[in-house]
């Protein structure tokens, strides 16, 4: 899961190309909050590949935006916002805040 993951469902294309396989954008934030929830590393891989930028458009799509965004309704476009924005909490977090369980 990649920023490219998340670009491609914010713009309704399929991820990986050609694989007919399209995700939903709430649902890759949710996933990018959860990888970044899991330790340091992953929060560092993260910020590393560049997944802020499409985050912050996640954020701010509207339904049927200008820029390409292809969000289904207004209850998506808040499920979208709000797992971008917990996805952004999460990779925040400093190391010390990481516990195994």
């Amino acid at each position: 899961m990649t920023e490219s993951c998340l670009r491609a469902s914010l713009e309704d294309k399929p991820y990986p190309p050609r694989s007919n396989i399209y995700g939903r954008p709430w649902k890759v934030s949710l996933s990018l909050a959860c990888i970044a929830m899991g330790s340091a590393a992953n929060r560092r891989v993260l910020h590393d590949i560049g997944v802020w930028p499409q985050l912050f458009r996640a954020v701010i799509a509207k339904v049927a935006d200008a820029g390409g965004l292809v969000i289904a309704d207004a209850a998506e476009e808040d499920m979208t916002r709000a797992h971008a924005i917990l996805a952004m909490r999460k990779l925040l977090r400093s190391e010390e805040d990481v516990r195994m369980r």
